[in-house]
């Protein structure tokens, strides 16, 4: 399976077209489950970090399990690093990949050869327990905005490509406090049950560090993936936001932009943090009328350049 770069000068816009095709339908679906996926284990680890520190801070104040809490946090942070960590990696990889190949099919943009594709077959498997939890592929079509119909095919690939991005960056920037906030509470109400206690030196280690280690270890992770989004999703917004910097340029030097950009995007895919569905659902309508706010903006601008 190849896929090639378009000459943009010799195709009408058919991204929106292209985006509702079965086939691009299905590798949505499945990155959308690969990514459920990836989120549950993400679950799994907070709750190590958090519900199971608390509860057995708790159950020490009857019994005489300091160094059972204390072993619990040794032993959760080692399972977070050696295994879980990595299981949801590979799971992320393959789901930003699965995207990576929609938006190469969708937008025209050249294959990077160094990636190696996802099989069809995964890809339908995973769509098809996506559509025995859904019951229906509904949500996925029309993936990218209609305000793009009609411009320039090449405008129309850094629109999407921005529009990837920046509603990434609000999303996460707004999960990222939010995790932050139960973090600190987490962290104070261990830090309150031990001074409840007493706090001595060996209960200081006992009772609240290594306790709190899977928690500090899984907030500088998620701070580090956070603070690398973003700085990544602004370098893209800077070079796609500016149309006077892509007011005349050719077919060859849009798809190697495009391409540049892609690679930037999918690393980002791969390393930014998780974000969960139900986060993604309570803030979804705000987010896409700010989203729709801005493609149209952004519409307009390429418009007036291409005019003058």
């Amino acid at each position: 399976m190849e896929m090639t770069s378009l000459n943009t000068s010799n195709f009408e816009n058919n991204i929106l077209n292209t985006q509702n095709s079965d086939e691009n339908i299905r590798k949505l679906a499945s990155q959308r489950e690969l990514y459920s996926k990836a989120k549950r284990i993400y679950s799994l680890q907070i709750a190590l970090a958090t519900i199971g520190v608390v509860a057995l801070s708790l159950a020490s104040f009857k019994f005489e399990i300091q160094w059972i809490i204390a072993t619990y946090g040794v032993c959760v942070t080692l399972f977070d690093l050696t295994y879980l960590n990595e299981k949801i990696k590979k799971v992320k990889s393959e789901a930003a990949i699965i995207q990576e190949m929609f938006d190469c099919d969708v937008l025209g943009i050249e294959w990077n050869s160094l990636i190696q594709m996802i099989e069809p077959n995964k890809i339908y498997r995973n769509s098809e327990k996506y559509f025995k939890k859904n019951k229906s592929f509904g949500s996925l079509r029309d993936w990218y905005s209609s305000k793009i119909e009609g411009i320039n095919p090449i405008h129309a690939k850094l629109i999407c490509q921005y529009t990837n991005c920046s509603y990434d960056k609000s999303l996460r920037n707004k999960f990222y406090n939010c995790t932050c906030a139960l973090y600190s509470l987490v962290a104070f109400s261990i830090f309150a049950m031990a001074c409840a206690k007493g706090i001595t030196i060996r209960n200081l280690f006992e009772s609240v560090l290594l306790p709190l280690l899977p928690l500090i270890v899984l907030s500088i992770n998620k701070s580090k993936e956070n603070t690398s989004s973003v700085k990544t999703s602004e370098q893209i917004i800077t070079k796609t936001n500016d149309p006077s910097s892509i007011k005349n340029i050719n077919d060859d030097d849009a798809n190697h932009l495009s391409r540049d950009l892609q690679n930037i995007i999918l690393r980002n895919r791969i390393e930014s943090p998780l974000v969960f569905d139900w986060f993604y659902n309570l803030n979804r309508d705000d987010l896409e009328q700010e989203m729709d706010y801005s493609v149209q903006n952004l519409v307009d601008l390429y418009h007036q350049n291409t005019i003058e």
